[in-house]
């Protein structure tokens, strides 16, 4: 997806709020940055449809979806 950079900054900035409070074991990462990616683009005024983040997520994390996180 083509986010712009500050966009970008902006879901690195809550992701990595999120996983201060959370552990990973707890929840999968691959679906909170597609949430971090959806909300920092909505905070800063660059619309793009939850469809489209969905879709890339999902084209993008299915290669990665039998590597993830099982050791906690």
């Amino acid at each position: 997806m083509a986010f712009r950079q500050r966009v970008t900054a902006t879901a690195s900035v809550f992701f990595r709020r999120f996983y201060l409070k959370n552990s990973y074991c707890e929840t999968d990462p691959f679906i909170v940055i597609a949430a971090c990616c959806y909300v920092a683009a909505k905070a800063e005024e660059f619309p793009v449809h939850i469809k489209t983040v969905v879709n890339e997520s999902r084209s993008v994390f299915s290669s990665e979806s039998d590597t993830r996180i099982s050791t906690c």
